[in-house]
C-alpha cells in the first residue's frame, strides 16, 4: 500500500492492491454465486482522500457492490471499472542475452564442423606421390590429435546449445505468464472524507458468480451395535472460479437464493381528477 500526499487543495491518494492490502473475512456461498466481504485497513489524511483499489475479480457484479466504513471518516462516491489490457512483453534482458550467447555458440559449432570437414579433405588429398611412407605415422598422429580436439569442441558446443535452448524455452514461458492475475482486473475508486488523519477500515461487500456448492452425504453403519448403528455425515463440495483465493477463509453455506443489485422500481404515475357528471337538461312541453 502506498500513500501519496497531495497539496491542500487536492485530495490525498491512497493506492491499494486487493490481495496484498486486504483479507477476506467472510464468504456466503449460495447455489449459483457468492457474497464476499473483504476488509481493507489503511491510513488517511485529514480532509478528502481518493482511495484506488485494484485487483478485484473481473466477474464482480458491480450493482451488488456495497462499501462500509469504520473509523472517523465518511464515504462519498464509489465508482467501479475494468482496467485496460496491459502490454504483454515478448522479450527480456535475460532472453536477449541467452539468444546472443546461443548465436555465438552456434557459429562456433559451425566453424568446428567446417574444420573437421577440411581436415578430412586434407587427409584425403594425400597420394603416394605427395607423402612418403616414412612421414605417414607423423601425419596420422597429427590427424588424430587435431581431429580429437575438434571432436571434443563439437561435443562441447552441441551440449552448450542444448542447455541454452532449454533456458531460452523456460525464459519465454516465464515471459508469457502475466505477472498479475488476468482474472483480477476490476478496480474501484472510493472517496473518503476524514475528520482527522489516522487509520480507517473499509469493507467491500460484493457478489460474484462462478461459485457454487453441492451437498452430499456419507452414511456409515456399525454392525456391532444396536443403538444408533447408522451415522449420517453431511458434506459439501465447493467449486469456485472467481480468480480469488479462498484459502483459510470463513465460509458459510447458504440454501436460500438471494437477489443482488435490485434497484428502486420505476412507478407509472396515476393522474387523479375530480369527477364532474354532466348536468341533465330539463325540458317542459307547452301547456304543462
Amino acid at each position: 500500500m502506498t500513500t501519496t500526499d497531495a497539496p491542500a487543495s487536492e485530495p490525498s491518494t491512497v493506492e491499494l492492491k486487493s490481495v496484498a492490502d486486504s483479507k477476506i473475512i467472510s464468504v456466503s456461498l449460495y447455489s449459483t454465486r457468492a457474497e464476499i466481504t473483504r476488509l481493507f485497513k489503511f491510513a488517511v489524511e485529514t480532509g478528502q482522500n481518493q482511495v484506488h483499489i485494484v485487483g478485484l475479480p473481473n466477474v464482480l457484479e458491480t450493482e451488488s457492490l456495497r462499501v462500509e466504513g469504520r473509523g472517523a471518516a465518511t464515504i462519498h462516491d464509489v465508482t467501479v471499472s475494468l482496467a485496460k489490457d496491459e502490454h504483454v512483453p515478448t522479450s527480456s534482458p535475460n532472453l536477449a542475452e541467452l539468444l546472443k550467447t546461443r548465436s555465438k555458440t552456434s557459429n562456433a559449432l559451425t566453424r568446428c564442423e567446417k574444420a573437421l570437414k577440411s581436415l578430412e579433405q586434407y587427409l584425403g588429398s594425400f597420394t603416394v606421390q605427395h607423402l612418403e611412407v616414412s612421414n605417414l605415422d607423423n601425419v596420422l598422429e597429427q590427424y588424430d590429435s587435431t581431429g580429437g580436439r575438434l571432436d571434443a569442441k563439437k561435443a562441447e558446443f552441441t551440449e552448450e546449445l542444448r542447455r541454452l535452448d532449454e533456458q531460452i524455452s523456460a525464459e519465454r514461458a516465464q515471459i508469457a505468464v502475466p505477472h498479475e492475475n488476468s482474472k483480477l482486473r476490476m478496480q474501484a475508486t472510493i472517496g473518503v472524507f476524514a475528520e482527522s488523519e489516522g487509520d480507517v477500515e473499509i469493507a467491500l461487500i460484493y457478489a460474484v458468480p462462478h461459485a457454487t456448492w453441492t451437498a452430499f452425504y456419507d452414511i456409515r453403519v456399525d454392525m456391532d451395535t444396536k443403538e444408533n448403528p447408522v451415522t449420517l455425515i453431511y458434506k459439501a463440495a465447493v467449486k469456485q472460479n472467481t480468480g480469488e483465493s479462498w484459502d483459510d477463509v470463513p465460509l458459510q453455506l447458504e440454501t436460500s437464493t438471494p437477489t443482488f443489485g435490485l434497484a428502486v422500481p420505476t412507478l407509472s404515475p396515476w393522474n387523479l381528477s375530480v369527477y364532474r357528471p354532466a348536468l341533465l337538461g330539463t325540458y317542459f312541453r307547452e301547456g304543462d
